[in-house]
């Protein structure tokens, strides 16, 4: 090869690269990033948005009431089932912790389309015996209404209304309140 040939070849060769590196870098030296979103798209299930609900202070035996709403999103074509109505409370004061708070305690659930239910939790000082003992992991109690009907629920957007209220117990001193109600979705 001619000594003229090789610096032609040498010269494409390093024009090769720069090239590439010039044609790959297109954000022009005046284009400046502001925003950007990032996330993930869930595959196709059902979601459900929850609310927090504060009681604030409470007196001691007084009646009180308080409503909450959650969401619920379906996206199987065939819809979904509400199949049990549970409650969440602290275990560490478990054998005690609703009766020590409330002396009557009730839940309406109204499910969009249908009728509301009206659950007792605390009647004259004690836990309903509609409540019964799911699991307890992590310093929780899990309790599950026992007279809870399945209802079915259709693709698309469902609200859930939870209204809590009832007579707070006499206590002597102030007293934390932690109820959180789930809900068991099946297929």
């Amino acid at each position: 090869m001619h000594a003229s040939g090789r610096k032609a070849l040498l010269v494409a060769l390093l024009l090769v690269p720069l090239v590439s590196v010039t044609m790959a870098y297109a954000q022009q030296a005046n284009w400046f990033s502001t925003v950007r979103f990032t996330g993930t798209i869930q595959k196709g299930e059902t979601t459900v948005i929850g609310a927090d609900v504060e009681l604030g202070t409470l007196a001691s035996a007084s009646y009180f009431e308080a409503a909450g709403q959650a969401s619920i999103q379906v996206v199987e074509d065939s819809g979904i089932k509400i199949t049990r109505f549970m409650l969440k409370i602290p275990s560490y004061e478990y054998s005690d912790y609703l009766e020590g708070r409330f002396w009557q305690l009730y839940v309406n659930v109204t499910v969009e389309s249908h009728e509301t239910i009206t659950i007792p939790i605390v009647v004259d000082g004690s836990l309903s015996t509609s409540w019964a003992w799911v699991a307890g992991e992590n310093g929780y109690t899990y309790l599950a209404y026992t007279g809870w009907n399945t209802v079915d629920l259709p693709q698309g957007a469902t609200t859930i209304t939870i209204t809590l209220f009832g007579t707070t117990n006499v206590v002597s001193e102030d007293t934390g309140v932690d109820i959180d109600f789930l809900l068991e979705l099946s297929p």
